[in-house]
């Protein structure tokens, strides 16, 4: 199972066997549900909820359930999304090879972060770590 809040906290992505639920965080109601299987990690990235599967793909959708895009992503079974948590829809893919993917007007631009990227600032700027060390390119 995974989750994540959107940026406002004002709703509840929960992804399960069958699909993802957008609940309603202050009347616990499910508000929408997005139909898809292999749900490998999820973020809500800006004002759009992205979902990595376990074949390769990275889906976009609104808030509302619509689906805006679907990109190709490496295979990584034990990667994740983590969220920019400012600026433009971005995320990192903690691949073997990480990723930056930044929603660029509807495309998704993949650039190539460092070994030790570990969170997405804003758009294309990251925080690395670097043994005791924090680093902001």
């Amino acid at each position: 199972m995974h989750l994540d809040y959107t940026r406002d906290g004002k709703l509840l992505a929960l992804a399960d066997t069958s699909g993802v639920s957008l609940i309603d965080v202050r009347t616990g109601e499910r508000r929408h549900r997005i139909s898809v299987t292999g749900v490998q990690a999820l973020a809500c990235a800006g004002d759009q909820l992205w979902l990595a599967s376990r074949e390769g793909v990275l889906t976009r959708c609104a808030f509302d359930g619509r689906v805006l895009g679907e990109h190709p992503l490496s295979l990584d079974h034990t990667a994740r999304l983590i969220a920019a948590q400012v600026g433009p829809a971005a995320a990192l893919w903690t691949a073997g090879t990480p990723v930056l993917l930044v929603d660029d007007l509807g495309t998704i631009a993949s650039l190539p972060a460092e070994a030790d990227a570990l969170a997405p600032v804003a758009g294309r700027r990251y925080v690395r770590g670097a043994r005791e060390r924090l680093v902001l390119p």
